[in-house]
């Protein structure tokens, strides 16, 4: 069995966000425990009343992804780290996969031509 599908079958069943097994993944991808923190926060409240203390966690990460075939930019919203984003990816793929923060494009206005 090659590597890539051990890791795969291992992470199989690993919630990304907070990286504790789980039997079941809602949309095969949160726990049912880091999908109700989640709904809290997109409602604004938690059972409380209060306002949730993971929506200051979440952000957005871009990794670019090279999987052997073509290397790509992905866009994650709504992640409490990279490490979540990496895992998303790992789970998904069918063969390696390299990763690594995409190279940052510099704005137009501070491009500049050099003349030889």
């Amino acid at each position: 069995m090659p590597v890539a599908t051990v890791t795969a079958d291992a992470l199989s069943c690993i919630c990304p966000r907070c990286t504790r097994e789980a039997s079941r993944l809602i949309k095969g991808r949160l726990c049912v425990s880091c999908y109700n923190r989640e709904r809290e926060v997109e409602r604004g409240r938690n059972a409380k009343g209060t306002t949730p203390r993971l929506g200051a966690r979440l952000h957005r990460e871009v990794l670019a992804v090279n999987d052997g075939t073509a290397v790509r930019v992905e866009v994650f919203e709504h992640v409490t780290s990279r490490v979540e984003a990496l895992i998303t990816v790992a789970k998904r793929a069918t063969g390696a996969v390299v990763f690594s923060r995409p190279r940052p494009e510099l704005p137009v206005g501070y491009q500049m031509e050099l003349a030889l």
